[in-house]
């Protein structure tokens, strides 16, 4: 979960940076952001990692 939400608000914090959001509405669209990224990357996270770690672990011993 931190995980997850750690990515989120990197992602957004740079994607509404480099779209020049106005201070004034900043807030607002972020937290708007990590609503509906949140549950998205989350949902990914869980259902990727292993499949993932799995690989890492397949890739590291083939070239071990």
């Amino acid at each position: 979960m931190l995980m997850s939400l750690v990515t989120v608000n990197i992602v957004t914090l740079s994607i509404l940076l480099l779209n020049h959001v106005p201070a004034a509405h900043f807030l607002e669209k972020w937290l708007t952001s990590i609503s509906i990224a949140w549950p998205i990357v989350l949902i990914s996270i869980l259902l990727l990692a292993p499949a993932l770690l799995r690989l890492t672990e397949w890739l590291i011993k083939e070239n071990a």
